[in-house]
């Protein structure tokens, strides 16, 4: 049976890999809040995507909605706020990172390099 009645958002696990000044890679992760959006929605993004008209800055700032797991510098808790989110999503490789996820968050299966 199906029931048509689904929570607005759902937790995905996001890995980041970022590269260390010696040239290794440290891989990080945090918990990224979705939202469940509608397949109109979805429809639309993808054409704005394929026309240029939406960049993966606003991309991601459309899908990114909240967190957990993410500390600042100093190893506190870092709470979601917008700036925060900006801040976060401009730290190179986070924002691709998430895009990645948010995929395969959508197909289930895992996006390749």
């Amino acid at each position: 049976m199906f029931k048509l009645s689904l929570p607005n958002e759902y937790a995905w696990p996001i890995r980041v890999d970022f590269t260390c000044a010696d040239g290794r890679k440290q891989t990080q992760h945090f918990t990224a809040t979705f939202p469940r959006l509608p397949q109109s929605e979805l429809d639309e993004l993808m054409r704005g995507m394929q026309s240029g008209d939406i960049d993966d800055a606003t991309l991601a700032d459309r899908v990114l909605v909240g967190w957990s797991d993410v500390q600042d510098a100093s190893g506190d808790t870092l709470d979601y706020s917008p700036a925060a989110k900006a801040a976060l999503l401009d730290t190179y490789p986070v924002r691709p990172s998430v895009l990645k996820a948010w995929f395969e968050s959508l197909t289930g299966a895992k996006v390749k390099n």
